[in-house]
């Protein structure tokens, strides 16, 4: 992790400027950044996006990824923000619910 952004490894090809939302424990971003009150966040939910992407091996991947801060965030954005929320929503509701 670094001031305004994190670096990952995974096994999902993701695509450059392709949005996730990453839980992360807020007193370790209080202390990494004194700037992380900018950021696009719902509770714990940090709103990121996908700078560059490195293939390590065949199906494992390295992900550097910038969370967003509110100001330079569009419309667009925005929508793909309320996107992943509903759907980190709808996932945890019981499965009954969602039937």
């Amino acid at each position: 992790m670094s001031a305004c952004g994190l670096r990952f490894t995974t096994n999902e090809q993701l695509e450059p400027s392709s949005h996730f939302l990453i839980y992360l424990n807020d007193q370790i971003i209080r202390e990494l950044s004194p700037d992380s009150h900018k950021w696009f966040k719902l509770g714990a939910y940090y709103f990121s996006r996908v700078v560059w992407i490195h293939e390590l091996r065949p199906g494992h991947y390295e992900v550097g990824a910038g969370f967003l801060e509110r100001e330079s965030c569009d419309a667009g954005d925005i929508d793909r923000f309320t996107e992943l929320v509903n759907l980190d929503t709808l996932e945890s509701l019981p499965e009954y619910v969602t039937q």
